[in-house]
Parts: structure tokens; sequence; C-alpha cells
């Protein structure tokens, strides 16, 4: 243990906190640098959440017109989950695109450095590099994250909803 510790701490910090990696981003890139990979940002947000939403939505709906009954808690966290895993496949290509453009330093070489020019080109750089599969690099990590954070969040809103009726 102390060894893994030792190692560990002789990394290079290059933030002390995120209050500080905004200040030296605005410092080294503008406040342009700030606002790197916004709009695949947004982008991202609106279809992995747009497809979540709806997928749960799309499940509760066809489960009530099957069965007459609403969902029990636990059906909510499967429903939930599942939405999560389809929301999760549907955006990753728009969140890999965005992670590579906000990891791009033209003034600062913090990690590995991708040279995209904006969202088109890196999903056209990744494409030509690594074929279709590459857009979905990263998919099997971001799924899990999605399930446990679908599984909470929409059976929690139902609940509360259910709740307040």
């Amino acid at each position: 243990l102390q060894g893994e510790l030792q190692v560990s701490s002789a990394a290079q910090r290059h933030y002390n906190n995120v209050f500080h990696a905004g200040y030296v981003v605005a410092k080294n890139e503008g406040l342009r640098g700030l606002q790197k990979g916004l709009v695949t940002a947004l982008l991202y947000q609106a279809c992995m959440n747009g497809t979540r939403l709806g997928v749960y939505d799309f499940l509760r709906d066809s489960y009530m017109g099957y069965s007459g009954s609403p969902f029990t808690f636990y059906q909510d966290i499967i429903a939930a989950a599942t939405a999560g895993v389809v929301g999760g496949y549907v955006g990753s290509p728009l969140y890999l695109v965005k992670t590579q453009i906000q990891s791009c330093s033209a003034n600062a070489s913090v990690g590995f450095q991708h040279k995209h020019r904006g969202s088109w080109a890196a999903f056209r750089s990744i494409y030509q590099a690594h074929g279709i599969k590459g857009l979905w690099r990263g998919v099997s990590s971001a799924v899990p994250r999605l399930i446990v954070g679908s599984s909470v969040q929409l059976s929690s809103y139902a609940q509360c909803k259910r709740l307040i009726k």
C-alpha cells in the first residue's frame, strides 16, 4: 500500500481544484478555452436525456397499456436502468467527441492531445482512425454510471409523483 501511495503522489498535478483549473485554462486559452466542447456537450445532454426519458416513458406506457396497472417500485428501477443503457449508447459518440475537444489545448500540454478543429472534424477523424466502433469507445464505462443514475433519478421521480397525487 505504501508503494502505491508513493507512486500516485509522484504524478504531476496540473490543477489544485476546479477553480484553479478554470483560472489556468482561462489564462492559457482565454474565455473561448472555457467554452470548448459546449455545443457538443449540449447536444450530448439533449440526445442522451431525450432518449433516456423517451425510452422510460415508452416502457411505462407500454406496460400500463398491457397490464392496466402502474409499475411497482422494482419495475420502475428496471425500466429506468434500461432507459439509461439505451441513452448511454445513443449519446456515447457525442460524449467521446466532447471529451476529446475539451482536452485539446494549443498552449498547455496536459495528457494526450487530440488535434481536432471542431466537432465534425473529430467525428471524421475518429471514424477514419477506428471505424464505426471507434465512436463508441468508452461506452462500457459510461453505461454503468447511467444505469445507476437513471435508476435513482427516474424511479425516485416516479415515486414522488405517486406520493403527491
